[in-house]
């Protein structure tokens, strides 16, 4: 259920959304009748010499990184790459030790150039980008292209311009578009321009458009873009229309269409932009309704690829996505189902894409491949009655003459949830991330034979390669033509490993990708290991089995009291990131609270991703039942594994990872007698399925997970599932996956932490379960964080949640640790 809108914070969707992860040298578990237990360990210590405790402070200062967009080769610069970066920086200390710590932290979003090493090109270069972006503070969604400075080369001829541009408001009230050159006449080049505006005419139109996405063709002389076309509003009274919850909860106006709009950029300086020229349509470009689900691709529009044999500027294409409203709460509603299409810019002709457009399958990330001959999609998996939460997809492409059909892949890639990145090595090859287990993996599908293949990612310098990283993220290849096609840059972690930018190159015949580090961020992070062991473990539960994580102690796991930490979702899950950022969601503390003492439980319970379609959609219309079972019978394993005390348990999570602990706050005992919940903490969290009805954003959600709303019948209700029963009443359904109707089960100490603009689960929710635990007589505290959304942001906001999460675990633990 986590959310973010803006294309800005891509990569950190892919860490919040936990849509990857590595490796601990660990072997994929064999299952025997009971319990399989893998031992690594993200220990580099020794007992002569221990390492320093991880505190929360430390968590907070390693580097996020965003996004990375790699350039397209030059003859003089070779490849360069740039990237986003979230970087915290602590203005004042708290007291530096103990259970509790404090600072006056804040993000700040940095634009860093990072060379290759393929030339005497150096970051030094570009020093007026990255300076532009540390004063504002701002850039994102970062671009490359290369054009002839005189105008008559080609790419890799003496005399070119190398172009980056990035979203920034520079110190203004709008987003914009903003570009720096460098003439690369030889390896020696100057500096860089000093950042300035792609187009911005001085009191015409452009100037209030507050782009949300662009995107620009080779040659830098045309780009796209979006921006939000919003409901006119009253100071008086906010009428409510449709699903406008955000508008009122806000208190802003809500973007009611993306529009899409694209402008020529004259190459020659003085000459001044036109106006961009907006289309028409009522559709709305992009994936705002779809970012609900996490999805870490923009998959908002691509440019086709100019044609070598084409006058520059003689044809340009733009597939984009394109959705009937932005309205999360019409994301399940497939009258209008959403697609890609094709727009003409120079005659603004729009032509629909895809294959039998009426079968109300879903279609986007449009990705093109270097000729420009194909185009490539993901697309619905499932009939249109299907349940779409689950996000089974698969891999689609079409000539660039859409034919009324297209060849989709039927068999689908390993957890048919893959995220495309591009085409590679003469376009023979689409590659993709996707979770597999506990691990993000590079994969790649042949075009021509039809199979999906697992890349291997090494570091050039490892003698053994395996386990170095266990989590690909933010992953770009070089813009422009095919002769770079076997490079590409990625962001790579493991659990002992903080993320990192890296470098390499691909064989598709050995199905290997060697990389070397561009980036020393997190120098700091790994000087300082992090004293804990971690387990793969899995264990059966019902007709599945089950893994997870367990982080403990370095001294092991045996005797320590335990924690469970339910992951975001549903269809999210852990992995093996590195466990000194956090863990999904609000990057609770798993590694600081392992070095006090506890065995942290992550497990990736049904519905979670990573394990195939049948396990994603095993839970439909059952929120709250066997997934809550597999959280609870591997609490049960791991005491029997390691004599663990079942009194001194304490569950925790966010958004889904909340409504479980919810689930297990009002269920433990009665599902697992003998389990005892010392402590209960709750993030964002649903407890009442029927009042989440109609007033969250993605209401619409519930009917599409249980086949109908809840004052619906049976006799009304198409199930698709026929493990699911259709013969129980929709608001019984409703009731049993809703822990307030179980309220008077409910006896372990309960922490809530609310958003309080939080859309996706109002504020609501909490307010429900923090009085009726009052009226009860147990003992609760809730949290409220003022200007927040559904999972926090700001810097002071999660070291509050990190650090009352770990004093409410500690006062309510019992056990004799």
């Amino acid at each position: 259920m986590t959310s973010f809108r803006a294309s800005a914070v891509v990569g950190l969707l892919m860490h919040l959304c936990a849509l990857q992860c590595h490796h601990c040298n660990v072997a994929k578990p064999q299952h025997d009748d009971t319990w399989t237990r893998h031992g690594t360990h993200s220990s580099r210590t020794t007992a002569a010499t221990p390492a320093p405790s991880w505190s929360i402070l430390d968590q907070v200062n390693v580097t996020t990184i965003l996004e990375t967009a790699t350039s397209p080769m030059s003859s003089n610069t070779g490849i360069v790459v740039a990237a986003v970066v979230s970087q915290a920086m602590p203005s004042a200390g708290g007291n530096g030790g103990g259970e509790r710590q404090d600072a006056a932290v804040t993000f700040a979003q940095r634009l860093v150039i990072l060379p290759t090493g393929q030339s005497g090109e150096t970051a030094a270069s570009f020093a007026n980008v990255t300076s532009f972006c540390d004063t504002h503070g701002d850039c994102s969604t970062v671009a490359w292209c290369l054009y002839p400075a005189n105008g008559d080369g080609g790419e890799g001829a003496k005399g070119e311009r190398l172009r980056i541009t990035f979203l920034s408001a520079g110190g203004g009230k709008v987003t914009r578009v903003w570009f720096s050159e460098l003439e690369v006449t030889t390896a020696a080049s100057a500096s860089s321009s000093t950042p300035m505006p792609v187009w911005a005419n001085s009191g015409s139109v452009s100037d209030t458009y507050d782009i949300m996405y662009y995107a620009a063709t080779g040659d830098c002389a045309t780009y796209a873009f979006t921006y939000g076309r919003t409901r006119p509003t009253s100071p008086v009274a906010r009428e409510v229309r449709e699903d406008v919850l955000i508008d009122v909860i806000g208190n802003a106006p809500t973007v009611v269409q993306n529009v899409l709009c694209t402008v020529a950029v004259p190459m020659t300086p003085g000459v001044t932009v036109a106006t961009p020229d907006c289309l028409t349509t009522n559709d709305s470009v992009g994936m705002a309704a779809w970012l609900i689900s996490c999805w870490s691709h923009p998959s908002q529009f691509a440019f086709q690829p100019l044609s070598a044999s084409s006058a520059a500027g003689s044809k340009r294409t733009l597939a984009f996505t394109h959705t009937k409203n932005t309205r999360a709460n019409d994301w399940a509603d497939l009258d209008e189902p959403m697609g890609w299409s094709l727009l003409d810019v120079g005659t603004r002709k729009v032509t629909r894409g895809g294959f039998s457009i009426d079968d109300g399958r879903l279609r986007f990330q449009p990705t093109w491949s270097h000729s420009g001959e194909r185009l490539a999609f993901v697309t619905l998996a499932e009939p249109s009655t299907a349940w779409l939460w689950s996000q089974v997809w698969n891999i689609c492409f079409a000539s660039a003459d859409l034919p009324t059909m297209a060849y989709c892949d039927t068999v689908g890639s390993p957890d048919q949830e893959p995220n495309l990145i591009g085409f590679v090595l003469d376009d023979e090859y689409i590659l993709y991330t996707e979770q597999h287990s506990t691990a993000v993996t590079l994969n790649m599908w042949s075009v021509d034979a039809k199979t999906h293949k697992e890349l291997r990612v090494q570091h050039a310098t490892e003698a053994d390669p395996l386990g170095v990283l266990r989590v690909i993220s933010a992953v770009s290849l070089p813009s422009g033509s095919p002769q770079s096609a076997s490079y590409i840059t990625l962001v790579g972690e493991a659990l002992d490993s903080p993320p990192e930018v890296y470098f390499g190159e691909l064989d598709a015949k050995t199905a290997v990708v060697t990389v070397r580090p561009l980036s020393n961020f997190n120098a700091a992070a790994r000087a300082k290991p992090l004293n804990v062991h971690t387990d793969v473990i899995a264990w059966p539960s019902g007709n599945l089995s089950v893994e997870a994580l367990l982080v403990s102690p370095a001294s092991g796991a045996e005797g320590k009291p335990l924690v469970a930490f339910a992951h975001p979702g549903p269809n999210m899950a852990h992995a093996e990131t590195y466990l000194g950022w956090g863990g999904v969601g609000a990057r609770y503390p798993v590694a600081t609270l392992a070095e006090m003492g506890y065995s942290v439980l992550l497990p990736n319970i049904r519905g979670s991703a990573g394990y195939g379609a049948k396990f994603r959609t095993s839970i439909y219309r059952d929120w709250g039942g066997e997934d809550l079972d597999d959280l609870l019978s591997g609490l049960v394993e791991v005491h029997k594994l390691f004599n663990t005390s079942t009194s001194s348990v304490h569950v925790f999570g966010w958004s889904y990872g909340g409504f479980l602990s919810a689930m297990a706050l009002t269920h433990a005992s009665e599902r697992f007698p003998g389990l005892r919940l010392a402590s209960v903490c709750i993030g964002g969290g649903i407890v009442d399925l029927i009042s989440h009805t109609g007033t969250a954003d993605i209401g619409k959600i519930l009917s599409n997970t249980y086949g109908g709303y809840y004052w619906d019948t049976p006799a009304t209700v198409a199930d698709s599932n026929s493990a699911a029963s259709s013969s129980a009443s929709l608001m019984h359904l409703y009731q049993r996956s809703s822990a307030m109707f179980s309220i008077v089960n409910a006896t372990a100490p309960t922490l809530l932490h609310h958003g309080a603009h939080d859309p996706r689960v109002p504020i609501l929710q909490a307010f429900q379960l923090h009085y009726a635990l009052q009226a009860r007589g147990v003992e609760t505290r809730m949290l409220v964080y003022p200007g927040s959304g559904h999972i926090p942001g700001d810097a002071e906001q999660l070291l509050s949640i990190w650090n009352s999460t770990i004093e409410w675990i500690v006062r309510h633990d019992t056990s004799d640790t």
